[in-house]
C-alpha cells in the first residue's frame, strides 16, 4: 500500500463523516483535553471533524497503520485544500500531579 493510499485509509477511519475543517486536538494525557474535545463537538456539529489524539502509539492503535505520523496526516489534508488547525494544551508536571 501507497503512502498516499495509507493516509486516505487513515482519515476514513478517523474521521466519520467527511468536511473541510479538520481540528485535531494533539495532547498529552491528563490535560483536561476531553473536555475541550466534547464542547468543540457540540459547539461545531457538523461542519468540523474533531480527532483528539496523543502520540503517533494511539494512531497506530486506532488504525492499525504504521510508519505515519500525526504531521503527515496534517499535511495530507492541508495538501487537499481542508482547512486544517491543531490544538494543543499541556499542563506542567505539578499541575497534571494535582489534577
Amino acid at each position: 500500500m501507497s503512502n498516499q493510499q495509507q493516509l486516505s485509509t487513515i482519515v476514513d477511519k478517523l474521521f466519520n463523516y467527511k468536511t473541510d475543517n479538520y481540528i485535531f486536538i494533539y495532547t498529552p494525557p491528563k490535560v483536561g483535553s476531553t473536555t475541550l474535545v466534547s464542547s468543540l463537538r457540540l459547539s461545531l456539529g457538523a461542519g468540523f471533524s474533531v480527532i483528539h489524539i496523543h502520540d503517533e502509539t494511539m494512531l497506530q492503535v486506532l488504525t492499525g497503520i504504521t510508519n505515519v505520523s500525526i504531521n503527515d496526516i496534517i499535511k495530507y489534508l492541508s495538501d487537499r485544500g481542508k482547512t486544517v488547525y491543531v490544538i494543543d494544551v499541556y499542563r506542567t508536571p505539578i499541575e497534571r500531579k494535582m489534577s
